[in-house]
């Protein structure tokens, strides 16, 4: 089968399923799928960097979105501060080991960490909070991005000759990146009335949406570069992993929810 129609196929069975529970969901029931897919994410992120006792980071992703449930920022920094110094305890009381790889695995801990936190919990938890300011916010981002991408691959694979930054995303455009600005704006245009910004902010947060829904995708493409893997998982059939699907938002779900207090 395709790559092409493995993906349509699979975005078919799995839209759905998404858009309710984005839409559907209470406040707090969303709060628990986010951080079960941020606990997954955090997985994918262990397993990149090869750590041996990658449950360490997905037990602290939990205690992450607490602390920012809470609004305590002290417990947010002790959930990225634990970890590392964990991880250390587990290899000072183990017999034996090189010195080297302890080193190494130390390293990879608190990169893993500082990444889990703040490019997988951070986002994600602006995805409760935007729910909370209006309940169609998550869902129009969620389209917002989706159409951004499908006007960035049709727009690339048929205009795209001016590569983007072929040393990170060999395939990325400038033309691809028109298309996902034009994809983005043509959603919140489209929604404004729901969303409850005017013609202007409409447009110009699909713009900046656009624009850096595709940073965080070259963000993501960056850390699979340097981790040396082509995809964060399998587990979605012809869309990779989890931090596959969310690299977009990343930066985009914050960006809405501090337009929206701009707005307020």
């Amino acid at each position: 089968m395709g790559e092409l129609k493995k993906r349509i196929i699979t975005a078919v069975l799995l839209a759905p399923v998404i858009v309710s529970v984005f839409y559907f969901l209470s406040e707090k029931l969303f709060l628990i799928f986010l951080v079960l897919v941020s606990t997954g994410a955090a997985l994918e992120a262990s397993f990149m960097v090869r750590l041996k006792r990658g449950y360490i980071i997905p037990f602290f992703m939990v205690l992450g979105f607490l602390s920012l449930y809470y609004r305590e920022a002290q417990l947010f920094l002790l959930s990225m501060m634990l970890p590392p110094f964990i991880y250390l305890s587990l290899e000072l009381i183990r017999p034996g080991g090189k010195k080297g790889d302890v080193i190494q695995e130390v390293f990879a801990v608190i990169v893993c960490t500082m990444f889990s936190q703040l490019f997988i919990a951070l986002p994600l938890f602006h995805f409760f909070l935007l729910k909370g300011v209006n309940r169609s916010l998550p869902l129009t981002l969620l389209f917002a991005i989706w159409l951004s991408d499908i006007c960035a691959y049709f727009s690339g694979k048929f205009f795209g000759r001016r590569l983007l930054v072929p040393h990170i995303s060999p395939k990325k455009t400038y033309e691809g990146l028109l298309g996902a600005v034009f994809g983005s704006m043509v959603v919140f245009f489209t929604t404004r009335g729901i969303s409850g910004f005017g013609l202007g902010e409409s447009l110009f947060i699909g713009l900046m949406v656009g624009i850096f829904g595709q940073i965080g995708d070259i963000f993501e493409s960056l850390c699979k570069r340097i981790a040396g893997v082509k995809d964060s998982s399998s587990l979605i059939p012809g869309h990779g992993g989890i931090l596959d699907r969310m690299d977009s938002f990343i930066f985009t779900a914050p960006l809405l929810y501090y337009s929206t207090l701009l707005k307020a």
